[in-house]
This record gives C-alpha cells, structure tokens and sequence, in this order.
C-alpha cells in the first residue's frame, strides 16, 4: 500500500505549487470558466492523440495553447462568457466527431478520472521542473503580474505592455491545466483550479498569502483523497474535489467564528 501511494503523495506538492498560483489568477481574472473550457478539450486532445498516435500529454499542451489564444482574442462584441461555451462545445463537438471516425472502442475513463495512481517518478519530476519555472517566474515578475490584474491601466501607465502579458497569463494557464488534465480528469480539473481560492477568499487576505493558503489547501485535499481513495478503493479525483469543498466549508465557519469573537 506504502508503494502504490508513494509518488501519488510526492505528486501532491508539485501539483499544488502548479494550481495554487494559476488557480488564484483565474479567479482574479474572472476566467474561472476558462480551466473547464481547456479542460473540455480534453476530448479534441484526446481524439488527435488516438488517430495520429502522439502521446496525449504533448496533444493536450497544443490544444490548450491554441485555445488559450483564441479565447484571449474574443471579439469584443461577444460576451466573455459566450465565447467561453461556443468554444467549448465546438471542441468536444469536432472531438466526438473525430473519435467516430476514427471507429474502434475507446476507453474513456482515464481521462474522465485521471490517472493519479499511475504516475511514476519521471511524471513527479517533471511536474517539479514546471512547478519551479512557474516558481521563479512568479517571484520575478509578481509585482508586475498584479498591476496587470488588479490595476490595469496603472501597469499601462507603467509601460507594461498588457495585452502581451494577459496572453502570456493565458498560455501558461493552459499548458497547467493540460498538465493537470493526466491526474484529475476533464470532469474535475476545473473544480481543482477554482475551489481553493474560492475557500480561501473568505478570509480576505494579500495575495500573495492568498496563494500560499491556496497551495496548502490543495495539497491537504489530495493527501486526504488519496488516503480515502486507497483505503476503500475508489476513484480518488472525486475524493480530491470532495475534501476541498469539506475544507472550503470549514474555512468559512472558521471565518464566521473569528468574525463573532472580533464583534464580542
């Protein structure tokens, strides 16, 4: 039990140091939308992957990039939020489509459910190696990226040039949530990149602490749903979802009670 849980455990870190800050951006952004979108496309990704026999995870990087751009170039006069579903539907349309074609039985679950438990050392490595680029390029241009989201005009002024780094925030957000697509599914991606900073806004605190708490909340929720998952043998992403939403619940009672003591 100790192996099979191993590199799932040593996962948990790397991937929370990946959706914690990415996660956060989203929320901020208002394109919490965008991680389901990319997500979705798991489908396309995966239809390109069985009939041209490229590995999944390069598909996916390429999918999630190309739409990460088109939906940063929304048309003005098309509502952020409709654009985000047209693209999104369109995506699984022309994967079902493909897939059919294709014919032969697919197998489905792996990426609907990820594939926590099958992750070796070469994929804990590699997900270090994203997780302390993201790392070092935060750090570096942390200032930067928040007048971009919580200022806009001011980074303008600035000379920072923000639609370069908008598209940017939208390519690194994508190639993430691909990443992530191999451990939690096309089903629950999403939810892992919204539901921390959500639980975590309660609290009202800096950003950067925002994002910290938002990585500690990740890695708490997969050690707790890795520890059930093996324990009574189930799907462990659905158990990853369902601690986070136990601990965003516990974060906002914790909240209100330090809210009551503060009046008293």
């Amino acid at each position: 039990m100790i192996d099979m849980m191993l590199y799932p455990l040593l996962m948990c870190i790397p991937l929370a140091v990946l959706v914690g800050p990415v996660g956060s951006v989203l929320v901020w952004r208002r394109s919490s939308f965008l991680s389901d979108v990319i997500a979705h496309m798991g489908v396309l990704a995966f239809a390109i992957s069985e009939i041209t026999g490229l590995p999944i995870i390069y598909v996916s990087i390429i999918v999630s990039i190309l739409i990460a751009i088109i939906l940063e170039r929304s048309p003005a006069f098309i509502p952020k939020d409709a654009w985000l579903a047209g693209v999104s539907s369109l995506g699984i349309s022309v994967g079902l489509v493909l897939l059919s074609i294709g014919g032969g039985g697919h197998n489905f679950e792996h990426i609907f459910w990820g594939e926590l438990f099958v992750v070796d050392l070469k994929d804990v490595i590699a997900f270090m190696v994203f997780a302390s680029f993201l790392v070092m390029h935060l750090i570096v241009f942390w200032k930067s990226l928040m007048l971009v989201i919580f200022h806009e005009q001011l980074a303008a002024l600035d000379g920072i040039p923000v639609r370069l780094v908008k598209m940017i925030i939208s390519i690194v957000s994508g190639v993430v949530i691909a990443l992530c697509l191999k451990i939690m599914g096309l089903l629950l991606t999403g939810a892992l990149f919204v539901l921390p900073s959500i639980g975590i806004r309660f609290f009202n605190i800096a950003p950067e602490k925002h994002v910290l708490s938002t990585v500690i909340l990740i890695t708490l929720s997969s050690v707790l749903g890795i520890s059930i998952s093996v324990g009574f043998d189930v799907i462990v992403a659905p158990w990853i979802i369902i601690a986070l939403i136990v601990l965003n619940f516990a974060a906002f009672f914790i909240k209100k009670g330090i809210d009551i003591i503060g009046e008293k």
